[in-house]
């Protein structure tokens, strides 16, 4: 019964955020759309653009890196949010540089997963959620997101499944916790790394946004987007205003639970 009260009251809290999802304050129909950039903590391309970009967005740092206290302190100095861009394994034969120093790996047990998940908000005691940085295989694993989801609870902190991978169990796993949880719609940069390919990939955000009344779509710095991305984000924003789309952080959005409740 706790679970189903602490549930609705979060559905409720989410409602009176957003007011009506897909509508204005003054009844103009319009949208939200909440970008989340990963990758902040190593990288340089793009960074300081990024932050510097005069809109909500959402900053996803990779923890124990050179660059991570400077991106969450420049994030939160620009009005960004922040959340733990979690490490982990995405198939049996991993680049370890493409991981960094301390992944999540297949191989840990609950109590090391909790440690990390531990230290890492140690790390970057801002955040307010956490998503996965690559994780394709680690997110088809119940003990391994189990512990997290765990972590997050305990922690009120929220989830996005970037959805790397279809067989993501993500959401099964967030339906038995009172987590907040979202999926991500759209990635930017997927299979081409062009101005114009990710325009056209905002447009599509934007297009879902105001259908459905929200997205979420995941940008990068680095080499797998920097620059464009910026510059693609910078050059739409009077377009997702002409057509009343919000940008917004991903707390202020519907969690799924919610979204499904009120279907």
């Amino acid at each position: 019964m706790l679970f189903f009260l602490l549930l609705a009251g979060g559905c409720l809290l989410s409602a009176w955020i957003g007011l009506s999802a897909g509508e204005e304050a003054d009844g103009t129909a319009g949208g939200r759309l909440a970008i989340v950039i990963d990758d902040f903590g190593q990288q340089r391309k793009g960074v300081s653009e990024m932050l510097h970009l005069d809109c909500k967005l959402t900053a996803a740092v990779i923890p124990f890196l050179e660059y991570t206290e400077d991106d969450v302190e420049d994030a939160l100095e620009n009005g960004k949010e922040v959340i733990i861009h979690i490490p982990m394994q995405a198939t049996t034969h991993d680049n370890p540089r493409h991981l960094g120093p301390r992944p999540v790996t297949t191989g840990m047990t609950r109590e090391e997963i909790l440690s990390w998940m531990k230290d890492a908000l140690d790390e970057i005691p801002e955040a307010v959620g956490a998503n996965i940085h690559m994780g394709t295989l680690c997110s088809t694993k119940q003990d391994v997101m189990s512990p997290i989801f765990e972590f997050l609870q305990e922690k009120q902190m929220y989830f996005l499944d970037s959805k790397t991978s279809s067989k993501s169990i993500c959401r099964e796993v967030a339906q038995t916790t009172t987590v907040a949880f979202y999926e991500n719609r759209v990635f930017l940069e997927h299979e081409r790394k062009t101005k114009d390919y990710v325009k056209k990939r905002l447009r599509k955000a934007m297009d879902i946004a105001l259908s459905e009344g929200e997205c979420i779509a995941i940008g990068h710095v680095g080499n797998e987007g920097g620059m464009i991305t910026v510059e693609a984000i910078r050059e739409l924003m009077p377009e997702f205003e002409e057509n009343h789309v919000s940008l917004v952080f991903l707390s202020e959005l519907t969690p799924f639970a919610c979204r499904e409740a009120g279907k």
